[in-house]
């Protein structure tokens, strides 16, 4: 399977995003955790998702997180959650097969499969060897690791190593398995859900990347952390966690890692926000796809907002606004695309791409609380 040498382009082939069957509504968390739903307003997200701390810095955040501070769930409805034992391993599994599928390849088409899952089951480890398992992959699998700018980070990599004739056809798979470290006696579990994406970037005649700017997210740094703790039977579990003060630093790094990324990725494709056909942003609070449609001065319908029926998902929230956006039809052949993801403790990234010629999987799990 080796590699013609030389430099080329390369575009996005295809994408496929699945979520687990188990739905979690708001009334779970009235059901069986009604001390913490009276509780939410004393928490640490309800101070981080507040105009308590407000200031300067986070002026535009706050006025579009304010609609939403009357409901002790900020805006959160469903969530997909995986069922207590199920193994992500499985899901981006069947998202990657899926992918390849639209694609019309097959499994042994993949020269690379870059896997970035947040956070992986074993210690340390992430789920690349355990997918190229599941898969029979024969081809290098890798781990990437970048919290939930993971997805786009993987494509913005699969895109230099094709274009640099080091791979012909390049796999990313990001899954998110928040409520493995999250759980529903935690209060971060509920804005939280899990799913999968799969991409597939080959070797094109025309670039598929006009554009890409990242910065680090340093700022954040200690806003979340992973806490070894006991889990319900008293077996050692890591558990995620706000910690105090994290919630001012996210919001007031918002806006600059936003305004830095995407300007740079605009310039170097060419491109004003005018050209701009769609925009898929992180939804991973219900407010942050309206903040970033204000700040760039932009019809809403010109994105679209899954957090109402998916919550955050992490690495998979980009993809998912890509996957989406173009089933209902936002995205036009051979148009513009900014995508913009965002990881605490990691990186900022906006990527601007042509789409033209992506396959989409078919829809798994609808948007059906609104868009």
């Amino acid at each position: 399977m080796s590699a013609p040498a030389g430099p080329r382009a390369a575009a996005l082939r295809a994408i496929a995003v699945r979520y687990p069957d188990r739905v979690m509504t708001n009334d779970y968390w009235r059901e069986h955790h009604p001390e913490m739903v009276a509780r939410l307003e004393e928490s640490a997200v309800a101070e981080a998702w507040s105009t308590r701390t407000a200031s300067p810095a986070t002026a535009a955040f706050d006025a579009a997180m304010t609609p939403f501070l009357n409901d002790p769930f900020r805006g959160s409805r469903n969530r997909r959650w995986f069922r207590p034992g199920e193994d992500p391993v499985a899901l981006e599994a069947e998202t990657a097969r899926a992918a390849v599928a639209a694609a019309g390849l097959s499994l042994a088409d993949i020269d690379l499969c870059i896997v970035g899952t947040f956070p992986p089951p074993q210690v340390n480890v992430g789920n690349a060897a355990y997918l190229a398992r599941a898969l029979a992959l024969a081809c290098p699998a890798w781990n990437l690791e970048a919290t939930c700018s993971s997805s786009l980070v993987a494509l913005q990599t699969a895109f230099a190593l094709v274009t640099a004739g080091q791979y012909r056809t390049v796999l990313v798979v990001t899954s998110c398995a928040y409520s493995q470290v999250a759980p529903s006696e935690e209060v971060v579990s509920i804005a939280n859900g899990d799913g999968a994406c799969a991409m597939i970037v080959t070797a094109s005649p025309q670039p598929g990347l006009l554009g890409s700017c990242a910065v680090n997210t340093a700022s954040t740094c200690d806003a979340l952390r992973f806490e070894l703790d006991l889990d319900r039977e008293g077996k050692p579990a890591v558990r995620m966690r706000l910690q105090k003060g994290g919630g001012q630093k996210i919001r007031e790094s918002a806006e600059p890692a936003f305004m830095t990324c995407v300007e740079g990725a605009l310039a170097q494709a060419g491109l004003g926000v005018g050209e701009i056909d769609f925009f898929a942003f992180n939804a991973s609070t219900a407010w942050l796809v309206p903040f970033y449609c204000s700040l760039l001065g932009v019809d809403p319908a010109r994105s679209i907002d899954t957090h109402v029926d998916f919550a955050n998902t992490g690495p998979i929230l980009v993809p998912a606004s890509l996957f989406y956006g173009a089933h209902a039809g936002r995205i036009p052949e051979g148009g513009t695309v900014l995508a913009f993801g965002i990881g605490n403790t990691s990186n900022a990234i906006a990527l601007v791409l042509r789409w033209e010629g992506v396959a989409l999987a078919p829809v798994q799990a609808p948007l059906v609380g609104g868009a």
